[in-house]
This record gives C-alpha cells, structure tokens and sequence, in this order.
C-alpha cells in the first residue's frame, strides 16, 4: 500500500475542499467517502497499479461534476487524474479521449492520455498528462 503520508500535501488539499462542502456528494459517489486520507490512499493505490508509480507531491484538487487532482509522480511525472462518476459508462470515456487524441493529430493543445479508463471506488478515473 502506497504510504499516504509521503504526500501531505494531496491530503490536505481533500480536506480544504471537505471542509468547504462537508457533505461532499461527489467524493461519496466516486470514492465512497468523505474521508481526506482515504480519498488520497485510493488514488495512491491508483496510480500505483494503473500508472506503475507512487504519488510523491501534489498540486491540484479540484472538484465539480467530477474530482481532478494534479499529481506528481515518484518517476518525475506531472499528471492529471480525472474521477467520473460510476454513470459515466466506460464507452463514453473511451469517446472523449478518442477526441482528445484526434486533437493532438492535428496539432491542436490537448492532454495526451497515459491511461484508459479503469474504476477508481466506485466510478471510473483517467490519467493525462499535465499541460
């Protein structure tokens, strides 16, 4: 398991927006908890199996119709994990990074996907590179 408290900085950054809206109903409908270092040990174990590497700083969290969190990797990465609600279907994810990459094929500014969409908690998540 990753070791969460190497990033204090993602933890804290899940706790400003838990104290803001303490009843956090998209955390709850992504990870299933509203809770700070909870939430970090998921995308930590995420990023872990999905991109092969440990979180090691953060820069980013952000919340909407959906949970951002701009992370650094041990292995020198900047990326952007994206959590979607469990209704987004995998078919509509693999359509907007279809796109996205259609985007950068024509040369226009877009994040390039380091990964296809995988179930983080109880939604879905992708990994982009940060831009």
């Amino acid at each position: 398991m990753a070791n969460i408290f190497l990033v204090p900085a993602l933890v804290d950054l899940i706790s400003i927006q838990l104290a803001v809206h303490p009843d956090a109903p998209v955390e709850r409908i992504i990870f299933d908890s509203v809770d700070a270092v909870g939430i970090a040990s998921s995308l930590s174990l995420w990023c872990q199996d999905v991109l092969g590497a440990e979180i090691a700083g953060s820069w980013l969290w952000a919340v909407s119709v959906g949970c951002v969190a701009g992370l650094e990797l041990a292995d020198g990465r900047r990326v952007v994990v994206k959590g979607y609600a469990p209704d987004r279907d995998r078919a509509r994810l693999d359509a907007v990074l279809a796109a996205q990459a259609s985007a950068i094929e024509a040369g226009l500014a877009a994040a390039r996907r380091l990964s296809v969409p995988t179930r983080l908690g109880l939604g879905w998540a992708v990994a982009e590179e940060a831009i």
